[in-house]
């Protein structure tokens, strides 16, 4: 933008001066304004250079001048109600300069505010102050002047200045900074910095007429300035589209993000299972390998074993021989209990007719008789005890008779049992035989299954540390696409103001500049008067007060030389060449 300004102020400078053509007299006004702080006019003061040649007896100048003094020895003016009328032959042989005092509104509205820390302040009570200065400048002209603005900035006093639309150079000890406005609409300029005991030197205003006076390539220029304003409006719309799919990439990121980062975390987990599955399968491998190394006295533990069980399962045989015939005689035995019982409960029926003979001669005198009856109920009770302990003899035996059946039995159901286990080994023998290969082989099987889950880590090592940087990475991208969409924004209103404040004004301001010499008229030439138009212009010198510590009392008073500004000189330059002519 600063470029495009440049240029344009470049291009106005240069071509403002095509109006004055090599004629007779040509005359150059130079306004001094003394302003207040805030912009307001306060006094007025002209000055008027006249030069070259005309065949006419006197040059007509006009304007009602008040204190009218000339600066060129010799000369005599005849004013008469607005007009200045000057000898042409004193005109042929120097240069004419006068100056007087006028009161007008001129076309300049200028509003100059200052602030300290924030709050508004008087430029009249600035002085001394400390702290961050701000100062805007709004200008707002009606006759088409192209204005430049000069703040000069003590550098002892000022630090942290900000211009944002000026244009800054230092000289010496002091940084001027200077804004250029256009006639393109009103427009605000801004200077901040942090000053310590606040004094200011005066700010230096100066305008002149913008107007062009062109023909053919104007056009091709005007046709060019509403292209790059069409372009400008395009970059500007497609800016804000890019703005709104950046926004729109950064929430598909962040979503992506979030995935990536499930991911990585299911990454991680897979790998934390795959350490604790290697570390299993090791584990299994180490008692795979010892089965493989001891797989042999295995087999050969169940061979011997195996032979045990036959040779078991033969000699159960004898063993059921054995509790055959133990069950056989237990059952003579019961048998021969009971004919004895038997045989004594028939005794013992005979018996108990002696019995009761025994008891009815127990108490005979006779000793002989009383024994003997004594022997036979003794007798009695022996035979008594006898049958008794016959009848618990024959429980027993029949106890035991249930039990020998009861082991028979049993033992008949271990021997089937003995049998399927001696077949089932005999079996188990066999097939044993090929388990140490196929125990070999699958040790080996499992070393390669581990190797091969081991690079699967490796690999997932890998996997995990390339899946941490993506998901780093990942989280990093939305915000540097957080950054973009802020500079694209800050790119789509860079655009705007560009275009709003700068192309859009241009393409309304053109309307100013004149297309031909015939619309000289139009050119602002006089502020004294209107009707000075042929071969005249006319810039404006202003300046506000300076700001002073009291006690420091300066009186700053316009000097028409040293404070000529770049185009005041290059104007003069101009005239005298042209007066040379």
């Amino acid at each position: 933008m600063k470029k495009i300004v440049s240029f344009i102020l470049i291009f106005t400078i240069i071509f403002s001066f095509s109006i004055i053509g090599i004629t007779e007299v040509v005359r150059h006004e130079t306004v001094y304004v003394n302003l207040d702080h805030d912009g307001n006019t306060r006094n007025i003061k002209t000055v008027t250079h006249i030069s070259g040649e005309s065949k006419d007896e006197y040059y007509m100048d006009y304007g009602n001048l008040e204190d009218v003094r000339v600066l060129t020895e010799g000369v005599n003016p005849i004013i008469d109600n607005g007009t200045i009328k000057w000898d042409t032959k004193v005109l042929s042989e120097k240069d004419i300069y006068y100056e007087g005092k006028l009161e007008k509104k001129i076309p300049l509205e200028l509003k100059i505010q200052y602030f300290i820390d924030g709050a508004k302040i008087e430029g009249k009570d600035l002085a001394g102050k400390s702290g961050d200065l701000e100062i805007k400048i709004n200008v707002k002209n009606s006759k088409s002047l192209t204005t430049q603005i000069q703040v000069p900035l003590d550098l002892d006093i000022f630090t942290r200045i900000e211009a944002q639309k000026g244009v800054t150079s230092v000289v010496g000890k002091t940084m001027n900074v200077v804004f250029t406005h256009l006639p393109l609409g009103d427009e605000s300029f801004t200077i901040k910095a942090e000053g310590k005991n606040i004094e200011l030197n005066p700010i230096l205003i100066s305008s002149t007429s913008a107007k062009i006076s062109l023909s053919g390539e104007f056009d091709k220029f005007a046709d060019g300035i509403k292209a790059m304003h069409n372009g400008t409006k395009e970059l500007e719309n497609g800016s804000t589209k890019l703005s709104k799919g950046m926004k729109a990439l950064k929430d598909g990121l962040v979503s992506l993000s979030g995935g990536i980062s499930k991911f990585y975390n299911g990454l991680k987990e897979i790998g934390n299972n795959l350490k604790t599955l290697i570390n299993g399968f090791s584990q299994f491998n180490l008692g795979l390998g010892t089965l493989n190394e001891n797989i042999s006295s295995v087999v050969k533990g169940v061979e011997e074993v195996n032979g045990g069980i036959n040779k078991l399962n033969l000699e159960s045989g004898n063993i059921e021989t054995g509790i055959s015939g133990l069950n056989d005689g237990i059952k003579e035995i019961n048998g021969g209990l009971e004919n004895l019982n038997r045989g004594l409960g028939e005794i013992n029926n005979g018996h108990s007719n002696l019995v009761q003979l025994a008891q009815s001669l127990i108490s005979s005198d006779d000793p002989r008789v009383k024994a003997l009856a004594e022997g036979v109920i003794n007798e009695s009770k022996a035979i008594d005890e006898l049958s008794q302990g016959l009848n618990q003899s024959k429980i027993g035996m029949d106890t035991i008779g249930e039990n020998s059946e009861k082991l028979l039995y049993g033992y008949n159901e271990y021997n089937k049992g003995l049998n399927n286990l001696a077949l089932g080994f005999n079996q188990l023998k066999d097939e044993i035989k090929e388990l140490p290969e196929e125990i070999n082989n699958m040790y080996l099987s499992h070393n390669q299954l581990i190797e091969g889950l081991t690079s699967l880590n490796q690999g997932f090592d890998v996997a995990i540390n390339g899946g941490n940087e993506i998901n780093v990475n990942a989280k990093k991208i939305p915000e540097d696409i957080t950054e973009m969409v802020e500079g694209q924004e800050e790119l789509t209103d860079g655009l705007k103001e560009l275009n709003d404040s700068g192309f859009k004004k241009i393409v309304e301001g053109l309307e100013n500049f004149t297309m031909d010499e015939a619309k000289d008229d139009k050119l602002y030439t006089s502020f004294i008067d209107e009707k000075n138009k042929e071969n005249s212009s006319c810039q404006f010198i202003m300046q506000t007060p300076t700001i002073k510590i009291e006690g420091e009392k300066v009186k700053v008073e316009i000097n028409d030389e040293n404070n000529k500004t770049i185009i005041q000189r290059f104007l003069d330059l101009f005239s005298r060449f042209i007066g040379k002519k």
